[in-house]
């Protein structure tokens, strides 16, 4: 397992996150060691970054939701 990150790791995250430019953080979640940051961009929506201290970063696109919950859902719902 890697321990540091190299040149080349830096410059394809810097490459990946230029897509974050212009958004702004709309959430920020944390479970333990790790931290989500919802980012609102303008032209794609929404999208996570997932971090977890010193091991990982990872750029996730959020899955719209439909306007309204299929039958069986809004069924259990009502339970």
């Amino acid at each position: 397992m890697k321990t540091s990150i190299s040149s080349f790791d830096l410059r394809v995250l810097v490459a990946e996150w230029q897509g974050l430019i212009g958004g702004h953080v709309d959430k920020v979640y944390q479970r333990e060691d790790e931290i989500i940051f919802r980012i609102n961009l303008p032209d794609r929506g929404k999208v996570e970054l997932y971090s977890k201290a010193g091991r990982w970063l990872c750029l996730h696109e959020v899955e719209e939701k439909p306007g309204s919950p299929p039958p069986f859902a809004q069924t259990l719902r009502r339970l």
